[in-house]
């Protein structure tokens, strides 16, 4: 099994559902006579009971990411216990050990995603009538996917892929870009609609690097949202110039609904309220350099809905729901708190409060994999 541990010893603990479980189902009547913080406080201890008698890495690994959040915001003393678990977990997932939990989460969750910089997951092209980008990496270990070399002024020359057959709507495009050639421009992604002969067609989106090849404007970022009014670019710089080879961390909020574009450059916001077309979803991705000479860098380029930084998700300012949004709303809250005692299978009928009831799901979660581990183990034996 893959659960399982050459360092293990022979004679395992057995799971004992009864032990766990007794005298903590909501309608047992040891139960039904608790008052709601004892139930809130039962619950809590049908899972430390768990990591008892199951390796703590055991069951965070087979936990999906956003249900590990929940467990580790449920109480203080798994969250400590924990601490020192985090890089032993991502990395077995596949990814950073420096990353925080809630990149991971996002990671785990994101439309497309390349944390790694791996090359081979880009076809060269689409233009083929040119000497194109190499696309490499300089160690197993480097997170970093370098473009270099090609024809001058022949864009297209890098690597593309599809991200989605039926196209997508991220909310967040997130990565990591570095300019080992400060005085030459490159260093562009684009998010494209289509494909069309030796290039990508409808853009909803290019960033690039400008250099000193520009009259204008020089050794900044740009960002060119396509719109049906026009397509501006939006120049873009950290504090002072772009420095060479020094990685920035570029993130680009997308409100599909309203049809427009945040720019953030290192977590602080540069641009806001930047319209863009937001008819048609995101189908293609390409990265490339315009100049033979330009070495450039993409690392952790990620589409999704989640945001991968607290202080940029809490940066972005909401829009105010209008009054037919706020019925339409309300209308939904009626019928999931309507079909919530069917659904749950009569949890929420039993009056629990909604922390109790949050922490009854974090139980469910964990004893669901706590029994799935100790399968695992019977099967080991």
């Amino acid at each position: 099994s893959h659960l399982g541990s050459s360092s293990r010893p022979r004679t395992l603990p057995r799971l004992d559902p009864g032990a766990l479980f007794a005298g903590r189902d909501p309608h047992s009547p040891s139960m039904a006579e608790a008052s709601p913080v004892c139930e809130g406080r039962q619950s809590l201890a049908a899972f430390r009971d768990v990591f008892h008698i199951l390796p703590v890495q055991d069951v965070l690994q087979a936990l999906a990411l956003e249900d590990v959040g929940r467990l580790l915001l449920t109480e203080r003393g798994i969250s400590k216990a924990t601490q020192g678990l985090k890089e032993q977990v991502l990395v077995r997932r596949g990814m950073r050990g420096a990353w925080a939990w809630r990149k991971a989460r996002a990671v785990e969750r994101a439309l497309f995603c390349d944390p790694l910089g791996d090359p081979l997951i880009w076809t060269p092209g689409p233009n083929e009538r040119g000497t194109r980008n190499l696309l490499e990496r300089e160690d197993d270990a480097s997170p970093w996917l370098w473009l270099s070399g090609g024809t001058d002024w022949q864009g297209f020359q890098g690597g593309f892929r599809c991200v989605s057959e039926d196209g997508i709507r991220p909310a967040w495009v997130t990565f990591r870009v570095r300019v080992a050639t400060p005085e030459l421009s490159g260093a562009f992604l684009m998010l494209s609609r289509e494909q069309h002969l030796w290039g990508l067609a409808d853009p909803v989106l290019v960033f690039g690097y400008r250099g000193d090849d520009y009259a204008s404007c020089r050794r900044c970022f740009s960002v060119q949202p396509y719109s049906w009014r026009a397509a501006a670019s939006h120049h873009v710089r950290p504090a002072g110039n772009v420095v060479g080879d020094r990685p920035y961390d570029i993130a680009l909020h997308l409100d599909w609904s309203a049809g427009l574009l945040s720019i953030y450059v290192d977590g602080e916001r540069q641009v806001g309220g930047a319209p863009f077309q937001a008819t048609a979803p995101i189908r293609f991705a390409a990265i490339y350099n315009w100049r033979s000479g330009a070495r450039t860098a993409f690392s952790e380029l990620m589409l999704g809905h989640g945001c991968p930084c607290e202080r940029l998700s809490k940066a972005e300012p909401r829009r105010p729901a209008s009054a037919s949004a706020l019925r339409c709303a309300a209308c939904r809250r009626r019928r999931r708190s309507a079909a919530a005692p069917e659904q749950m299978g009569g949890l929420a009928a039993t009056g629990l409060p909604p922390a109790a009831r949050a922490s009854w799901a974090a139980c469910g979660a964990v004893l669901a994999v706590a029994a799935a581990v100790a399968f695992d183990w019977a099967v080991v034996q």
